[in-house]
């Protein structure tokens, strides 16, 4: 834990501690859909006249190649770039505001690059959260987390950053997937956060979130978790291909209209 992974995906690292959301407003999920959603970039690129719906408890994994747009389709549909047109529901109730309401605890969105700050692991893990240390190591469990932290002299006491202990990619973005399940969101929102995790890690993580139930839809440029899908978005140049299904979770799926599985890491 204490040598920084050569190679590892960057994180964000800054000194101040960002304040917790404001809780949501929102019941329990039963169905999120998202209903001709388009999001262009001013240099071009984006997402054209996407839609798609997720139900409770389902696995949705969004694939395509580098640049395809599987980023601008997670952020857009969250409200944190802006639309061009389009609607997003929660439980058949269109969202004026989703950057406002797609917030804990009801939804948590983890990104390629995990933002850390200075502190101690703990305050990474809450930031701002209310959490006991029982809670605490339940998400650390969750997130395949735990055993790093207990082998530290520190434990959640250690610091993290500059002057203290430098993480690896993958365990920045454990640390910042532990943040994600201390909310106990109904959606969490993953982009490609798994390509920095090895596949053991990875088929134990996904394994605990769906026996938790939790509805999850994730960029992935394949693995564990595109097998498990029970829904695979298709993302060529912008354009959401029709959802291609399965009939189950271990591991085929079946495109609906042909067509191959190449996926590619965002």
């Amino acid at each position: 834990m204490h040598n920084l992974m050569r190679g590892a995906p960057a994180m964000a690292l800054t000194d101040e501690e960002p304040a917790a959301a404001a809780p949501a407003v929102l019941s329990p999920l039963r169905e999120f859909a998202v209903q001709g959603l388009k999001c262009v970039h001013a240099g071009g690129g984006g997402v054209q006249e996407a839609s798609f719906v997720l139900r409770c408890g389902s696995v949705t994994a969004v694939v395509g190649r580098t640049g395809a747009g599987k980023t601008t389709l997670l952020r857009a549909t969250l409200g944190l770039l802006p639309r061009n047109r389009g609607e997003v529901f929660w439980n058949g109730v269109a969202l004026a505001d989703p950057a406002h309401l797609l917030v804990p605890p009801r939804v948590a969105y983890v990104p390629q690059v995990p933002t850390l700050f200075s502190g101690t692991l703990a305050d990474n893990v809450r930031l701002g959260w209310p959490a006991d240390l029982a809670a605490l190591e339940r998400a650390a469990e969750d997130a395949a987390l735990l055993g790093d932290v207990q082998m530290l002299p520190c434990g959640w006491r250690t610091q993290i950053g500059p002057h203290g202990v430098c993480l690896s990619g993958g365990q920045a973005q454990r640390v910042a997937i532990a943040r994600a399940l201390l909310r106990d969101p109904d959606l969490l929102v993953l982009d490609d956060v798994t390509s920095a995790l090895d596949g053991e890690t990875e088929q134990r993580l996904l394994k605990t979130l769906l026996a938790r139930g939790k509805t999850l839809l994730a960029a992935t440029g394949g693995g564990p978790l595109l097998a498990q899908a029970n829904q695979v978005l298709w993302l060529e140049g912008g354009a959401l291909w029709p959802p291609r299904t399965e009939s189950g979770r271990k591991g085929r799926w079946r495109p609906r209209n042909g067509g191959d599985r190449r996926g590619g890491a965002s």
